[in-house]
């Protein structure tokens, strides 16, 4: 290598008779081939067994040798390759970075210089290549006599790289990667964009952590407890290193589903999608269903508990009674005369009745585990827990007098108003004769025929 920095023993030149001319585009003379005195055996060594391209470029850019893997690179002949001007096999305009790093590096200020462009094969064919280049310069003063050009076809990586690159930039969903440390490495734009209000902070060399404080501080996220932020971030890094589907719901009323797989090298990868309308949907659906079984449960009429509804819960309530061993009673209530009513009034009227006995029930048992229900045509029941057999009895007399109390005009009945008998049972942990849900509403019955014997408008347990 010190031939060629030796301006007294500078790369010698065939004549410029020799036959090797250069046969490539834009040739302004005839081309000279460098031939290497011993000194620079090494030198010529290296350049032609390289596997990748080598070329020795003078100061006007021009070729003056290059090895096989060079020419085979471009498509050219050893001897085409001669007498090549650069410009003649790049593709398009230097970006002004690299003319700057370019000029640089001939200027001797920096000591070498590495860019990827694309360049122009002899049949036209472009294709990306990785050129790297370095200066041999005359010891003595410093003036550049060569440019060694190594360039690498990194096509198939670079169109590779583009094609990824416009999927990142074209994917409807956010990819985010970090490293094993939570440093942010790669992200595409739908990452930004999702994140309006932290987007100036979700670039390269972001921390995790960072990014987490500036989004509790402008209340990008919510859901965040008030002096739980520091666990709250703890919990979400950790988060980035195991497997993991989560939801992430934001201020502005959107909802944002992150997929987390961990990479092999201990970062962590995230796929994160605009879920709002599917979790929308999602919602309204789960409140239709709700609203669906409440509408099972309900009685259309009255608006009170239906008779399926009434069993499951005298079945449960009469369960907690027997482990609790505390008072269960039961209320079963019957409109007198009714279907006299229904035939004096119409049956118009006959519902309008129902639905006002129904809302004194209601109102005259407001605690909240009580439990109203219609249990058939005109009769209603109620399931009082905690409640005595004296209770039950105190509390069916008031509905009593109440719906008397509403004197509801009744041609039909003896007693001329609308008027209800009661029958009452309670169980007491096996004191009274009900051992079992269905025998404390026999007993009810029981109780609800007496009334009615007893001349109706009456109260019996």
């Amino acid at each position: 290598m010190k031939g060629c920095v030796d301006s007294n023993r500078r790369l010698r030149r065939r004549d410029s008779n020799s036959k090797a001319t250069m046969k490539g585009p834009g040739a302004p003379r005839s081309a000279k081939i460098v031939s290497f005195p011993q000194s620079e055996e090494v030198l010529r060594v290296v350049m032609e067994n390289a596997p990748i391209g080598m070329a020795l470029v003078d100061a006007d850019r021009t070729v003056v040798y290059a090895n096989q893997s060079y020419a085979d690179m471009f498509g050219y002949s050893l001897a085409e390759c001669i007498g090549l001007r650069v410009a003649d096999l790049v593709h398009g305009p230097m970006t002004t970075q690299a003319q700057e790093q370019l000029s640089s590096l001939v200027g001797g200020e920096i000591e070498g210089y590495r860019a990827d462009r694309r360049y122009r094969r002899k049949n036209g064919e472009l294709f990306w290549g990785l050129v790297s280049a370095s200066a041999v310069r005359n010891h003595r003063n410093g003036r550049l006599l060569y440019l060694i050009l190594q360039v690498v076809d990194i096509d198939k990586q670079k169109t590779t790289e583009t094609r990824l690159a416009d999927a990142l930039a074209n994917m409807a969903d956010a990819l985010v990667v970090y490293d094993p440390k939570d440093q942010l490495v790669m992200c595409n734009e739908q990452y930004r964009t999702m994140f309006p209000k932290t987007a100036h902070l979700r670039r390269p060399g972001a921390w995790f952590r960072d990014i987490l404080r500036a989004s509790i501080e402008a209340g990008e996220e919510v859901g965040i407890r008030p002096g739980e932020e520091e666990a709250w971030i703890e919990k979400t890094c950790a988060s980035l290193h195991v497997i993991g589907d989560s939801f992430i719901q934001l201020g502005d009323g959107r909802w944002l589903q992150s997929r987390v797989r961990p990479t092999a090298d201990g970062g962590s990868l995230s796929v994160i999608s605009d879920v709002t309308k599917i979790r929308l949907a999602e919602q309204k659906l789960a409140e239709l269903n709700r609203r669906l079984e409440e509408l099972a449960r309900i009685d259309g009429l009255t608006g009170l508990t239906n008779r399926r509804s009434f069993d499951e819960a005298l079945r449960k309530e009469f369960r907690r009674s027997v482990r609790n061993k505390t008072p269960l009673s039961l209320l079963l209530v019957d409109v007198d005369r009714f279907k006299a009513f229904n035939d004096a009034y119409g049956h118009q009227a006959g519902d309008d009745c129902l639905k006002t006995i129904g809302r004194v029930l209601k109102k005259s048992l407001q605690r909240p585990a009580d439990v109203v229900a219609r249990y058939g045509g005109e009769e209603f029941v109620a399931i009082l827990p905690e409640t005595s057999a004296q209770g039950a009895l105190e509390l069916a007399e008031s509905v009593r007098r109440a719906i008397a109390g509403l004197k509801l005009e009744h041609s039909g009945s003896e007693k001329g108003i609308v008027t209800v008998s009661i029958g009452a049972s309670t169980f007491d942990g096996g004191v009274t004769r009900a051992s079992t849900a269905a025998d404390l509403v026999k007993a009810a019955d029981d109780a609800l025929y007496d009334a009615k014997a007893a001349g109706r408008d009456q109260v019996c347990l």
